[in-house]
């Protein structure tokens, strides 16, 4: 008959319980030494195996992207939740979860590390830097980062402050992303070591390894450091900006003069190796961090436009300068200060 040669039974388990009964009973030899039934069995075995992976991929692809589209267009939880109650009643196959925080696994606790002086949390150079590649196609496989510290004052009644590291990366995007953020009820962070450490960490395990993303290698650089002047000195471990060995820029010596002030305009100029050895003493009080980022302390630690020029030389120059009346004048200064904008 051919009922020897069909397989009417594919499942695993009978196939299980004949090569059982076939040690113990040796009637049934014929029967299980069929190989061809044995073979079929295990084809297909194999291609249900290999459909529901299949399957499971699919769902997994589903969910990434649909997260991924909720994080780039800004899509609030309650409309996400709004989303997945719709596709799990018409999609019920994706398995799709019932909160928007499963969706984009957000984190139920955080890792808030206390420092001197106050609390701090890093988001991250790395995953924000993946999170720009996600969204946006690079050409390059270079990443130069431009780096910008300073402090923020959450109120005038009270000393809380936050101290922020920010990032812009223009090749992937202008806007700038938060890479850490320090807090504090009292101060400015009292340990720049630590308040830069998991920076200074972060870079150098990317300058070593790279960043991967989908299989493509990108060189993570830091290509400057935006600061105001106390900012400045604080992070590079120097003297104030207003003592007498406070230039960023030459070594001469400032003069008293109800305030220090440098008249010289010949003085010779600060360089990155000069720095690095410290061959201006009275300019330094410690060591900083930065040296581990790979970039020139004097060279691209730049002099921030908004603090010298906005909210500096403008500034006096309207106060002391002409009356708001003499709109002429106002206009003449107005396009010299355009003609000499910097890109």
């Amino acid at each position: 008959m051919e009922i020897d040669t069909i397989n009417l039974n594919p499942e695993p388990v009978p196939n299980v319980l004949c090569n059982a009964e076939k040690s113990e009973n040796s009637e049934f030899s014929p029967v299980s030494s069929s190989s061809g039934s044995d073979q079929i069995s295990e084809a297909d075995i194999e291609s249900s195996d290999h459909d529901s992976n299949n399957i499971e991929d699919v769902r997994d692809n589903f969910k990434t992207e649909l997260a991924r589209w909720a994080v780039i267009h800004n899509i609030t939880f309650m409309a996400v939740d709004e989303l997945l109650k719709l596709c799990r009643f018409h999609l019920p196959h994706l398995q799709l979860p019932n909160s928007s925080k499963t969706l984009l696994k957000t984190p139920k606790a955080y890792a808030i590390a206390n420092i001197s002086g106050g609390q701090y949390f890093h988001f991250g150079l790395e995953l924000q830097l993946l999170h720009l590649l996600s969204s946006k196609r690079c050409t390059s496989n270079v990443l130069e980062v431009m780096l910008g510290i300073d402090g923020l004052p959450i109120s005038k009644s009270s000393k809380k402050q936050f101290w922020p590291i920010l990032g812009i990366c223009k090749v992937l995007d202008e806007r700038p992303f938060i890479i850490g953020l320090y807090f504090s009820l009292v101060s400015k962070p009292t340990s720049v070591d630590q308040f830069l450490q998991p920076l200074v960490q972060e870079f150098g395990k990317l300058k070593e390894m790279g960043l991967w993303h989908e299989h493509v290698r990108f060189d993570v650089k830091i290509k400057c450091v935006i600061a105001d002047a106390p900012a400045r000195n604080y992070i590079k471990c120097c003297v104030a900006f207003n003592g007498y060995s406070g230039c960023d820029r030459c070594v001469q010596k400032g003069d008293w003069s109800g305030r220090v002030i440098f008249t010289d305009q010949t003085a010779s100029l600060r360089t990155d190796v000069d720095f690095i050895n410290q061959s201006d003493k009275s300019h330094h009080v410690g060591i900083t961090p930065l040296l581990l980022l790979d970039i020139g302390l004097v060279s691209d630690v730049i002099l921030d436009y908004m603090h010298l020029i906005c909210l500096g030389v403008v500034k006096k120059f309207l106060k002391k300068g002409p009356g708001r009346r003499d709109h002429f004048l106002i206009e003449r200064v107005d396009n010299s200060l355009f003609a000499c904008q910097i890109d």
